[in-house]
């Protein structure tokens, strides 16, 4: 019995300290503009192009929300953020970081 409880807390150690790496690693690489490479599933808004992608355990999102003054002008907010349970941040909330401002000009 104590060798089957020994394995079992092993495990769930092991898997425990899995989970914040792959999540420390997807935080780093999301941190530097890269996409993470252990997510499970992704989404897409249709805000002007947030990206949701969501880990175990973790949320990272994306923000780049459209902000068009004139057709040739549009400029985003955007800015990058981290929920550490899944859904922390339902999607109709509003970011939870200072957005950027960041302008494209079309011709």
């Amino acid at each position: 019995m104590k060798k089957q409880l020994r394995f079992l807390l092993t495990l769930i150690l092991v898997l425990f300290f899995s989970f914040f790496i792959f999540g420390f690693i997807d935080y780093n690489r999301f941190m530097d503009g890269k996409i993470p490479i252990f997510i499970i599933n992704k989404d897409i808004l249709n805000d002007g192009g947030t990206t949701i992608y969501y880990g175990v355990g973790y949320q990272l999102i994306d923000w780049k929300i459209i902000d068009a003054e004139e057709i040739i002008k549009i400029k985003y907010k955007v800015g990058k953020e981290l929920h550490v349970l899944r859904y922390i941040n339902p999607l109709t909330d509003k970011p939870n970081v200072e957005l950027e401002i960041v302008e494209e000009y079309y011709e």
